[in-house]
């Protein structure tokens, strides 16, 4: 493919460079707005659909509750009426009649659903009496509808029933005939002497009805044995298959139609299942919906094509500016380009600058080792810079190390440089390592890169054998960090494994954090000189750090065995002292460990270590030095460096400073997050939890060269703060370690 070529003509193409922009606009702004429209669409249209189904159950309930208040209204009306003395009365006694008319009179009055009430007693069949007189039972059945049904054939059979019973006029349409019966007794369980016959008045449930229904898209049907009794217009609804204003039709064949018409049935009884009422409701158009819409944000789909069309005619008009001021940038070809036009002197001038940028990428690949190389001596020493830094470096050297430990291992360079493994990357499923020169021709380095924290030994053997390092006579291996900025204390502790181990035929691999636990603390070693030394270089005190220097190498000079595999307490000393420059000068020191592994014997080591003791000691005065003259950004570590004096308090950082106490507490407060006191505490607990640990010192000591005095109070101190006593966390944080 020719680069060069695509470009020009894509770019000097005026049609080609306006269609890009139409397709970003679309795609870019139009399609998301199309997407996000049609969810909010859906998103709308089933809410409203929720809501209106809501208002129609709603109303539904509300019709149905108002039916059955009035029904239990009729019912107890109907027990009233019945234990009425002056309605059970045998009297035929003219007063007597007046007296009944009256109370039925009273009662039709109780109910605005009763048309006309109604009592059929049982000892005279013959007559029916009302409020308004008596009515001969033969016409009275056909005017009120007690004749017409099919529930109980015969003309007075009808009329005799031992419960609440529901007649309505067959074939009379809405509005027609509607009674209700109920026996009537004299007392509660009496048997019954009379029935009382309310006749309703549709057009007042027709009222009620229409009263309840608030929208055009719904309506409600009152039905008996799925016969249509009342119902509100159902020419609203504009059924297909059932004109407005058509006769009356059965219920079932009014649902179906509904359904058909994509419309919701619901249907809920009344009181004792004497009526059922039935809501029709249409549902929710998405054209509805759609309009809202876009009556509220049709807008905003205008203004953004406004914009994208405004915005494609300024990038053009910036394309082909760009366009020139690329061409002048370029390097002009070498050779003459006389007659070529102006798409094919810059198809040229293209393609020349990227063959150059080939050569220039060609030329950083020849370069990668050596950065490489760099990268993992900055590792190996500590120079790790920042995070972002660090990262830098990675990406530039192109090496991914993604597992989460590290161990580096030192091993003598191979005699025969045709199989030196220096500069050697290889990654694999659960591990990857590389190789280094870290201190020298004559010692060779492996970064080893691994998931698991305990199988870094058998990582190693893995690799030897895979790899044919089989002329190697022995590897020493550091412990495993989990964090690639602490690889510098691996690679400390591989070197103190180097120094301080005389390898045997028979064994191949020397492992640091499995030398025996008294390689850590040797009994012959004073821990309170330990403490004392680390102190010493720590907080810049030469002559502490060289007496405690003295007395631990006198120990180790005493115990010294040139028949021994271990040389234990050289071990020690000799990881405390690079450790301790470490924390001094951020760095590994190099030319030290250089000097140990070229002198071996005791006497020249007590020389190189005890100069470097005493040059880490004046490195750390010369830094505390330095942090009194910048107070802001040294109050911490001055707080770190006196954290282990008894007598250390809020008044000597005031004083050192030159502050009032409350000044001197409020900057505490702002550089370390804590109080004074909270932070001190945690400084001290901090070390001394190490010591606990890392040390067999007594506990008295350790507590007294950490600032504290009072061993029974430090104790109520430390276990409330911690949760264990001293002795007891040394033993369970131990036991851990053991563990692991």
């Amino acid at each position: 493919m020719k680069p060069g070529k695509s470009l020009a003509q894509f770019f000097w193409r005026q049609k080609k460079i306006s269609t890009s922009y139409f397709l970003s606009l679309i795609f870019v702004f139009l399609i998301p707005f199309v997407i996000l429209a049609v969810s909010f669409l859906v998103f709308s249209e089933s809410i409203h659909q929720n809501n209106q189904q809501a208002v129609h159950a709603k109303t539904l309930d509300n019709a149905t509750s108002e039916l059955n208040d009035q029904l239990d209204h009729l019912l107890i009306a109907a027990q009233q009426i019945g234990m009425d003395t002056t309605i059970s009365t045998d009297d035929a006694h003219i007063d007597t009649a007046i007296d009944l008319q009256s109370a039925l009179a009273r009662y039709q009055l109780s109910s605005s659903l009763i048309d006309k009430l109604l009592v059929f007693y049982y000892r005279d069949p013959a007559q029916l009496y009302s409020s308004d007189g008596t009515y001969d039972i033969d016409a009275a059945l056909y005017k009120y509808g007690l004749a017409n049904t099919e529930k109980m054939p015969g003309k007075f059979q009808t009329l005799y029933t031992d419960k609440p019973l529901v007649l309505a006029a067959k074939g009379e349409g809405l509005n027609g005939d509607l009674n209700i019966l109920v026996p009537a007794a004299g007392s509660l369980g009496g048997a019954p002497y009379a029935t009382i016959i309310f006749h309703l008045n549709g057009s007042t449930i027709q009222h009620m009805l229409d009263q309840s229904v608030g929208a055009s898209d719904q309506l409600l049907v009152l039905a008996h044995d799925q016969q249509v009794l009342v119902s509100t217009d159902y020419g609203r609804l504009k059924l297909r298959d059932l004109a407005a204003g058509a006769a009356p039709v059965p219920l079932t064949q009014l649902t179906a139609a509904a359904r058909k018409n994509g419309m919701q049935t619901t249907t809920a009884s009344a009181t004792g299942d004497f009526f059922t009422v039935t809501s029709i409701a249409s549902k929710a158009h998405v054209a509805a919906v759609f309009g809202d819409f876009v009556g509220r944000y049709f807008w905003i789909l205008i203004l953004l094509g406004g914009i994208g069309f405004l915005c494609i005619h300024i990038l053009e008009r910036r394309q082909y500016q760009l366009i020139a001021d690329i061409e002048k940038k370029f390097p002009a070809p070498a050779t003459a380009s006389a007659g070529l036009s102006e798409q094919e002197q810059l198809q040229r001038t293209i393609t020349t600058y990227v063959q150059a940028h080939q050569t220039i990428e060609q030329q950083a690949l020849q370069q990668l080792p050596f950065v490489r190389e760099q990268v993992f001596q900055s590792l190996l020493t500590g120079r790790v810079g920042l995070p972002a830094d660090l990262t830098t470096k990675l990406q530039l050297a192109q090496v991914s190390l993604p597992f989460r430990f590290f161990t580096v291992v030192l091993f003598p360079a191979a005699t025969d440089e045709t199989v030196d493994h220096i500069g050697q990357f290889v990654i694999h499923t659960n591990f990857a390592y590389y190789v280094t020169a870290p201190i020298g021709n004559n010692q060779r380095a492996i970064v080893l890169n691994h998931g698991q924290r305990a199988n870094s030994q058998a990582l190693l053997a893995e690799i030897v054998t895979a790899d044919d390092w089989q002329g190697i006579a022995a590897f020493y291996l550091g412990g495993t960090v989990d964090s690639i900025r602490e690889i510098h204390t691996s690679f400390i502790q591989a070197a103190s494994c180097l120094l301080t181990t005389e390898p045997t035929p028979n064994q191949k691999f020397y492992i640091f954090r499995h030398l025996p636990k008294k390689a850590m603390t040797p009994a012959f070693l004073d821990t309170a000189d330990q403490l004392k030394l680390d102190t010493g270089m720590l907080n810049g005190n030469p002559q502490m750090a060289l007496a405690a220097f003295e007395d631990i190498f006198a120990a180790v000079r005493t115990a010294f065995d040139p028949d021994m595999q271990f040389d234990l307490g050289s071990a020690m000393l000799i990881t405390h002292i690079l450790q301790a420059d470490y924390q001094i000068h951020h760095r590994l020191n190099e030319p030290l460990l250089r000097n140990l592994l070229a002198n071996e014997s005791l006497a020249d080591r007590h020389l190189i270590l005890n100069q470097a003791v005493q040059d880490i000691a004046e490195a750390a005065l010369s830094q505390e030095k330095r942090i009194t003259a910048n107070k802001d950004a040294n109050l911490e570590q001055y707080i770190v460096s006196h954290a282990a004096s008894p007598d250390f308090s809020l008044s000597e950082v005031a004083d050192h400073f030159g502050l009032s106490l409350p000044h001197a507490s409020r900057w505490v407060k702002d550089v370390t997050g804590q109080t004074f006191t909270a932070y001190l505490q945690q400084l001290r607990f901090d070390r001394i939890k190490e010591a606990l640990v890392a040390t067999d010192a007594p506990i008295k000591d350790i507590i007294e060269q950490s600032g504290y005095y009072d061993l029974a109070n430090f104790t109520r101190k430390f276990r409330s703060v911690v949760g264990l006593p001293p002795g007891q966390y040394r033993t369970v944080m131990r036991q851990k370690g053991q563990d692991a």
